[in-house]
Protein backbone atom coordinates (compact mmCIF):
# COMPACT_ATOMS: atom_id res chain seq x y z
CA UNK A 1 0.00 0.00 0.00
CA UNK A 2 1.20 3.44 -0.84
CA UNK A 3 1.81 6.13 1.80
CA UNK A 4 -0.24 8.54 -0.54
CA UNK A 5 -3.14 5.73 0.40
CA UNK A 6 -2.40 5.69 4.14
CA UNK A 7 -1.86 8.82 4.81
CA UNK A 8 -5.64 9.87 2.96
CA UNK A 9 -7.20 6.98 5.03
CA UNK A 10 -5.62 8.57 8.02
CA UNK A 11 -6.56 11.62 7.26
CA UNK A 12 -10.21 10.90 7.21
CA UNK A 13 -10.11 8.20 10.29
CA UNK A 14 -8.64 10.64 12.24
CA UNK A 15 -11.36 12.96 11.65
CA UNK A 16 -13.96 10.63 13.76
CA UNK A 17 -15.58 11.48 17.04
CA UNK A 18 -14.12 8.79 19.48
CA UNK A 19 -17.42 7.73 21.77
CA UNK A 20 -15.09 5.36 23.82
CA UNK A 21 -11.57 4.07 24.48
CA UNK A 22 -9.36 2.17 26.28
CA UNK A 23 -5.04 1.82 26.01
CA UNK A 24 -3.41 -0.93 26.76
CA UNK A 25 -2.60 -4.11 25.38
CA UNK A 26 -6.32 -4.17 24.66
CA UNK A 27 -6.33 -0.87 23.40
CA UNK A 28 -10.18 0.00 21.33
CA UNK A 29 -11.11 3.59 20.05
CA UNK A 30 -15.12 2.84 19.10
CA UNK A 31 -16.77 5.11 16.59
CA UNK A 32 -20.23 5.29 15.48
CA UNK A 33 -21.55 3.98 12.30
CA UNK A 34 -22.96 7.28 11.31
CA UNK A 35 -23.77 8.85 7.89
CA UNK A 36 -21.08 11.12 8.62
CA UNK A 37 -18.14 8.68 9.09
CA UNK A 38 -19.75 6.49 6.69
CA UNK A 39 -18.62 9.74 4.40
CA UNK A 40 -15.27 9.73 6.18
CA UNK A 41 -14.76 5.74 5.19
CA UNK A 42 -15.51 6.61 1.97
CA UNK A 43 -13.68 9.93 1.08
CA UNK A 44 -10.75 7.56 2.98
CA UNK A 45 -11.34 4.90 0.23
CA UNK A 46 -12.42 2.10 3.29
CA UNK A 47 -15.63 0.59 2.03
CA UNK A 48 -18.12 0.23 4.75
CA UNK A 49 -18.60 -3.57 4.40
CA UNK A 50 -14.75 -3.33 5.49
CA UNK A 51 -15.36 -1.49 8.70
CA UNK A 52 -17.93 -3.75 9.89
CA UNK A 53 -15.28 -6.31 9.96
CA UNK A 54 -14.24 -4.29 12.83
CA UNK A 55 -17.32 -3.51 14.40
CA UNK A 56 -21.24 -3.90 13.86
CA UNK A 57 -24.84 -1.55 12.82
CA UNK A 58 -23.79 0.69 16.11
CA UNK A 59 -19.98 0.84 15.92
CA UNK A 60 -16.64 0.11 14.74
CA UNK A 61 -13.51 0.21 16.01
CA UNK A 62 -10.73 2.56 14.18
CA UNK A 63 -7.57 1.19 15.93
CA UNK A 64 -8.70 -2.41 14.54
CA UNK A 65 -9.78 -0.82 11.22
CA UNK A 66 -6.65 1.23 10.63
CA UNK A 67 -4.05 -1.82 12.39
CA UNK A 68 -5.63 -4.49 10.34
CA UNK A 69 -5.75 -2.83 7.13
CA UNK A 70 -2.27 -1.68 7.05
CA UNK A 71 -3.10 2.04 7.51
CA UNK A 72 -1.91 2.56 11.01
CA UNK A 73 1.00 0.89 13.63
CA UNK A 74 0.50 3.26 16.30
CA UNK A 75 -2.31 4.98 18.12
CA UNK A 76 -1.27 7.62 20.69
CA UNK A 77 -4.54 7.79 22.29
CA UNK A 78 -5.84 10.83 19.94
CA UNK A 79 -4.24 10.10 16.54
CA UNK A 80 -3.57 7.11 14.31
CA UNK A 81 -0.03 7.48 12.67
CA UNK A 82 1.79 4.98 10.38
CA UNK A 83 5.63 4.91 11.77
CA UNK A 84 7.93 2.58 9.85
CA UNK A 85 10.28 2.33 12.14
CA UNK A 86 9.83 4.04 15.60
CA UNK A 87 12.06 6.36 16.98
CA UNK A 88 14.53 4.33 19.96
CA UNK A 89 16.68 5.18 22.76
CA UNK A 90 17.51 3.46 25.77
CA UNK A 91 19.46 3.87 28.93
CA UNK A 92 21.60 0.61 29.22
CA UNK A 93 23.23 1.84 32.64
CA UNK A 94 26.86 0.60 31.76
CA UNK A 95 30.42 1.56 32.75
CA UNK A 96 31.26 1.32 28.90
CA UNK A 97 28.01 2.39 27.13
CA UNK A 98 25.66 4.83 28.36
CA UNK A 99 22.87 5.90 25.49
CA UNK A 100 21.84 3.35 22.71
CA UNK A 101 19.29 4.99 19.57
CA UNK A 102 18.11 3.95 16.61
CA UNK A 103 16.93 6.42 14.36
CA UNK A 104 15.34 5.43 11.03
CA UNK A 105 17.69 2.37 9.84
CA UNK A 106 20.60 4.39 12.35
CA UNK A 107 22.42 2.71 15.43
CA UNK A 108 24.29 4.83 17.81
CA UNK A 109 26.46 3.92 20.95
CA UNK A 110 26.82 7.68 22.75
CA UNK A 111 26.73 9.09 19.72
CA UNK A 112 28.69 6.83 17.95
CA UNK A 113 27.38 5.07 14.57
CA UNK A 114 27.69 1.30 14.58
CA UNK A 115 25.73 -1.46 13.08
CA UNK A 116 22.37 -3.40 14.30
CA UNK A 117 24.51 -6.97 15.19
CA UNK A 118 26.69 -4.56 17.81
CA UNK A 119 23.48 -2.81 18.46
CA UNK A 120 21.57 -5.97 19.53
CA UNK A 121 24.32 -7.59 21.57
CA UNK A 122 24.86 -4.03 24.10
CA UNK A 123 21.43 -5.23 24.08
CA UNK A 124 21.57 -8.43 25.05
CA UNK A 125 24.71 -7.81 27.57
CA UNK A 126 22.41 -4.96 29.48
CA UNK A 127 19.32 -7.27 30.15
CA UNK A 128 22.07 -9.90 31.35
CA UNK A 129 23.67 -7.19 33.90
CA UNK A 130 20.12 -6.03 34.79
CA UNK A 131 18.99 -9.95 35.53
CA UNK A 132 22.60 -10.19 37.46
CA UNK A 133 21.75 -7.43 39.42
CA UNK A 134 17.54 -8.12 40.47
CA UNK A 135 19.62 -11.64 41.79
CA UNK A 136 22.17 -9.82 43.70
CA UNK A 137 19.24 -7.63 45.34
CA UNK A 138 17.05 -10.80 46.13
CA UNK A 139 20.02 -12.57 47.87
CA UNK A 140 21.41 -9.78 49.53
CA UNK A 141 17.86 -7.94 51.10
CA UNK A 142 15.69 -8.92 53.72
CA UNK A 143 12.49 -10.54 51.98
CA UNK A 144 10.17 -7.59 53.29
CA UNK A 145 12.70 -4.66 51.72
CA UNK A 146 13.13 -6.47 48.29
CA UNK A 147 9.53 -6.89 48.52
CA UNK A 148 9.10 -2.89 48.81
CA UNK A 149 11.39 -2.67 46.05
CA UNK A 150 9.25 -4.83 43.85
CA UNK A 151 6.22 -2.88 45.03
CA UNK A 152 7.65 0.68 44.33
CA UNK A 153 9.09 -0.57 41.00
CA UNK A 154 5.56 -1.65 40.00
CA UNK A 155 4.07 1.49 41.13
CA UNK A 156 6.50 3.70 39.41
CA UNK A 157 5.61 1.42 36.26
CA UNK A 158 1.97 2.85 36.72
Amino acid sequence: MSVVLKERALHFLNQMEILESQGGDNAYALVENNEENRYLLTEAGIPIETALKYGDDKTFCIIALACGEGFANWYDGTKLSYNAKPHFKVCLHKKCAHTLERRDDHWTLDGVEIDQEHAISELVEAVQDLGYWCQVAKDVLPTDDFDMVQEAYEHNED
